[in-house]
């Protein structure tokens, strides 16, 4: 039996590749704060995760949009002016990164931080903590219509999601939700990557024992979408 060179390498290509991890939020809920401050951002910085798993975030969550007369959208955000705010420095830092990790922990110090409404300081404080030396051009981008653009696309993802996110966060494995796997990323990423993640490039950290969650119940907080929110057209950004 012979093997073409091609065919090797795309099997290895294929055996490792990475597990797919996605997270529809929202800043200001509190279960989204606290995936984000403590879920995910030990698994983030946990040595070799990152060779394991690509990590996408989606700041929109449970907002709404509509378009306005002159093309641009307005936003309605389930806890206020302050959160939509923070969806757009959060998309327009993920638009900006060139380091992903650092990215990701300015996202999780901004969460960490998002009770205030001084933003520019939220942003620079941030920023300073994890290297980030573009912070004017996330700034400049969340009050602009390029923020405005960016926010609308993560708006379509959102809404694109198959089955609808009825609450937030709303966590996805490999393109796919069920209760499962909402249960088990949510309740210990880096195990979940560890037990799923099937290439040569096994993070050190896998060879703990991790605690086993019960998956078959459900065991997240989260904000759902259809919860309390502001009248339509009382937080428009």
């Amino acid at each position: 039996m012979k093997f073409s060179a091609f065919g090797i390498i795309a099997a290895v290509a294929a055996y490792d590749e990475k597990v797919q991890i996605d997270l529809y939020y929202e800043s200001q809920c509190p279960a989204c704060r606290d995936q984000v401050t403590r879920n995910f951002k030990t698994a983030m910085n946990t040595p070799g995760f990152l060779d394991m798993a690509d990590v996408r975030l989606h700041p929109y969550g449970n907002a709404r949009e509509t378009l306005k007369s002159d093309n641009t959208w307005a936003f309605s955000c389930q806890h206020g002016e302050a959160e939509c705010q923070y969806n757009y420095m959060e998309t327009c830092a993920l638009n900006y990164q060139t380091n992903w990790l650092q990215t990701f922990n300015f996202i999780a110090c901004v969460e960490g931080q998002d009770y205030s409404t001084n933003y520019d300081s939220v942003a620079q404080t941030c920023a300073a903590q994890n290297n980030i030396t573009d912070v004017n051009s996330i700034q400049t981008c969340m009050r602009s219509t390029m923020g405005n653009t960016l926010e609308h696309k993560v708006a379509l993802q959102t809404d694109a999601l198959v089955p609808s996110h009825r609450y937030v966060p709303w966590l996805v494995a490999n393109g796919q939700h069920t209760d499962a796997i909402q249960n088990d990323v949510g309740s210990n990423l880096l195990s979940y990557v560890c037990r799923n993640y099937k290439g040569t490039k096994r993070a050190e950290a896998c060879s703990q024992a991790f605690p086993v969650a019960d998956v078959s119940k459900d065991m997240l907080n989260v904000c759902y979408k259809d919860g309390d929110f502001p009248k339509v057209g009382e937080f428009l950004y």
